[in-house]
């Protein structure tokens, strides 16, 4: 009896009210826009256009509602009224499992924006600055970070040097593709980098120097950087603390406070609450990470990175400079190899070697005066090129120290000379007289003949026989005019049709 009684839920109906066809393309094709207009509304539009086109039957509005909820897939609602981005989020997340990890074998690095109005020193107006900081995958805890006005790709490199001094090298990176991370002086060298032409004399970057492996995330797929979860945290943590009141700004255009634009922070002191929050974010206990289990970033990457098993690469001294100094790529000039930079001539002698080619110069932008390491375009160091500092006009003292050290510069470069080139020219020529072929075996030794040879018969150009006189090259001018008239005579002949006993050339049309 229970199977024979009816059944009236909505996702039990089988059949609706009947709709002809052309009014229910009209209703789909006007509800499913991403100007989301009304249900009503569309069934409206779709009754008058009904009546003046004959369309028949046309169903109650509830009735058109259950027949489209039944028929259409939220899925595809949510696309064409929403878009694709929402449409995605219709679809599980996929969850990735860090424990397989250790402390700094994987990081990730990302820049955010702060919501908080601050004082600099390098501009009168108020800005809102960049805090760019680098995630450990494997505990969750940030690692180095500083802020900015901008994301560039110096204040990149001088985050990673953060985190190298202060832990070591980690062997993965995953950055964001923003201009600032695919920079040649960071991620040089590295084939799939998303900006910029990759040159076949681009130097190498910060990062394949250092030998990690780089991975970029997606375009606007938060999902993609883990550090987008911290950057939730420390946004509430410091733009909305009680020491920004004031200065906040608002996470949009349209969320501003009621007191907009009431003050300004300093540098100095926004900086230090800065740390401080990052600090206590690394702090927290109670983390419900997996590889956490309720302790804190700080203890779970602590007693992950002194096991046994962890083994973390270290700089060595001379790689510390390739984020402590400034770069800048630069081609030496012909002939001497000096480098020309910001006005001032560095040379060594050792640019002899690298002259007219392109080469890498690192330095300290606040005293250019001091040594340029010079490196090829490997990152392999070359030289210490010093400043050649300009001399007056009438100095004698700097004309006879400059004409000593080209001196010693010339001294050195013969004694290197006899080095190399250790035998005299006498003893050099007896040599090869000693080891060169007589003239007697030559001449002892048979000549070397093909075993096929053939003649040469052709009577013209250089290879035509030499009259003897002028009466033979008479005879053999009648002779060729004689052969060339009986030719012409048999070839007319074969192009020649008879027409009532005459010949005739047919010519073509």
């Amino acid at each position: 009896m229970a199977a024979l009684a009816p059944c009236y839920g909505e996702e039990n109906v089988s059949q609706f009210a009947p709709c002809h066809e052309g009014a229910w393309e009209v209703f789909c094709s006007d509800y499913l826009r991403s100007s989301k207009p009304a249900f009503s509304a569309c069934y409206r539009r779709m009754v008058s256009v009904a009546q003046e086109r004959g369309f028949e039957p046309i169903p109650s509005e509830r009735a058109l509602r259950r027949r489209f909820k039944a028929e259409v897939s939220k899925a595809v609602v949510v696309l064409a009224r929403e878009g694709e981005e929402k449409a995605k989020k219709l679809y599980p997340a996929q969850w990735r499992d860090r424990s397989s990890l250790h402390a700094l074998q994987a990081v990730n690095m990302d820049g955010h924006k702060l919501d908080v109005f601050v004082n600099v020193p390098w501009t009168e107006k108020p800005v809102r600055l960049y805090l760019i900081a680098i995630q450990d995958l494997y505990s969750g805890k940030i690692l180095s970070w500083r802020l900015s006005d901008a994301e560039t790709w110096e204040i990149v490199r001088l985050v990673i040097g953060d985190m190298v001094e202060a832990y070591g090298i980690p062997e993965r990176m995953t950055l964001d593709n923003g201009r600032a991370f695919t920079s040649k002086w960071i991620s040089g060298g590295v084939q799939n980098r998303f900006h910029f032409k990759i040159k076949p004399d681009d130097p190498q970057g910060l990062l394949t120097s250092l030998g990690v492996q780089l991975q970029w995330t997606t375009p606007y797929s938060g999902q993609s950087k883990p550090i987008e979860r911290a950057w939730r945290d420390l946004a509430e943590a410091i733009s909305k603390h009680p020491f920004c009141a004031g200065a906040y700004t608002g996470n949009k255009p349209d969320a501003k406070p009621e007191d907009y634009g009431k003050r300004a922070i300093g540098f100095e002191a926004f900086k230090a609450h800065v740390g401080a929050q990052i600090v206590a974010h690394n702090a927290q206990a109670g983390r419900k990470a997996v590889n956490c289990a309720g302790r804190s970033f700080d203890e779970t990457f602590t007693e992950s990175l002194q096991a046994e098993g962890t083994i973390i690469r270290q700089a060595t001294a001379a790689q510390r400079a390739l984020w402590l100094l400034t770069s800048e790529a630069l081609r030496a000039q012909k002939g001497t190899g000096e480098i020309h930079f910001y006005g001032n001539r560095y040379w060594a002698r050792a640019l002899n070697e690298h002259a007219g080619q392109k080469v890498i110069v690192r330095f300290d932008s606040d005293n250019l005066h001091q040594d340029l390491r010079v490196y090829d375009l490997n990152n392999r160091l070359l030289c210490l090129a010093p400043c050649l500092c300009d001399v007056g006009f009438y100095d004698q003292q700097a004309v006879r120290l400059n004409g000593r050290l080209r001196k010693e510069y010339v001294k050195a470069v013969k004694a290197e000379k006899q080095l190399a080139a250790k035998l005299a020219l006498d003893h050099l020529a007896d040599v090869y007289a000693k080891a060169a072929p007589k003239e007697d075996d030559s001449k002892s030794k048979p000549l070397i003949k093909p075993k096929v040879s053939c003649l040469v018969l052709s009577n013209v150009g250089n290879l035509a026989l030499k009259a003897n006189s002028c009466e033979d090259l008479g005879d053999d001018k009648a002779l060729e005019a004689e052969e060339f008239s009986q030719h012409l005579h048999k070839a007319l002949k074969r192009l020649s049709v008879s027409d009532n006993g005459r010949e005739v050339v047919k010519f073509p049309r």
